[in-house]
């Protein structure tokens, strides 16, 4: 049995070479798609591919980023690379780490084709842009998002439809229990300020409500404050950032002279 893993990736420099020597170090086959990055991402997978062969499988694509086919072509390569459905499949997106090793992730999935996992989101807070702090050390976060996160039997695996952002694998079995997932997808101020300005109004990128940078600064007393242990619940993506408006607000009146 093998663990496999695909992921998608654009403008990730910050990132990205964090990402890879996670998922080398802890999958046996990588499938990357890199696409119309104008940064160094490109070089960094093109790197780990050299210096992988055996482990990692690159393509890069100019056009559209179209969530569904290029997960369809990620699978598709695995397939061709010997990927059987004895395997265990993992959805990783390029600004994501498991908590905890895959293999210990499987061995409660027996019975199981299926896992889901709870989203840890770490937010860009008030106080990260104040301290100007690094995403490695973000300490804010909400845990408001669950996503399929593995799959056995990947020659089975289909989209229902075309809105459909994970595809299902038929019988689907799902495991009860549910790894969590650190997401981060808000990682400094000038990472915001560019992803603002590459992905708003794109179809697949729904959460991207607002042209202004500072909407996506969440004001750190709506988030759990890590302390070793997970704390479940949380505000909405768009509650935290009404309700950061209502706190900003208030702060600006106190202000006023």
């Amino acid at each position: 049995m093998k663990l496999l893993t695909y992921l998608m990736t654009s403008n990730e420099e910050d990132i990205i070479r964090e990402i890879l020597e996670d998922r080398v170090k802890n999958f046996d086959v990588v499938a990357i798609i890199e696409n119309h990055s104008f940064d160094k991402t490109p070089c960094i997978c093109r790197e780990f591919a050299d210096r992988y062969p055996e482990k990692v499988i690159f393509q890069q694509r100019k056009d559209k980023f179209l969530v569904k086919p290029y997960r369809m072509q990620l699978i598709n390569a695995l397939i061709h690379y010997g990927a059987s459905d004895g395997d265990w499949l993992f959805q990783l997106d390029a600004d994501e780490f498991l908590t905890e090793s895959p293999r210990d992730i499987i061995s409660r999935a027996e019975g199981y084709n299926c896992i889901c996992s709870k989203r840890a989101q770490f937010y860009y807070t008030d106080l990260d842009v104040i301290n100007k702090t690094h995403w490695k050390d973000l300490q804010y976060y909400a845990i408001n998002w669950s996503l399929k996160l593995a799959y056995n039997n990947i020659t089975k695996l289909f989209f229902k439809n075309d809105s459909q952002e994970t595809p299902t694998v038929i019988e689907e079995k799902k495991l009860p229990y549910r790894p969590i997932v650190k997401h981060y997808q808000y990682r400094s101020v000038d990472q915001i300020k560019d992803k603002v300005r590459r992905d708003v109004g794109l179809p697949d990128h729904s959460h991207m409500i607002s042209e202004n940078w500072e909407d996506y600064i969440v004001h750190h007393s709506l988030l759990n404050k890590f302390d070793g242990q997970w704390r479940g619940g949380g505000h909405s993506w768009r509650g935290l950032v009404e309700n950061t408006k209502q706190i900003k607000g208030r702060e600006d009146e106190i202000m006023e002279p």
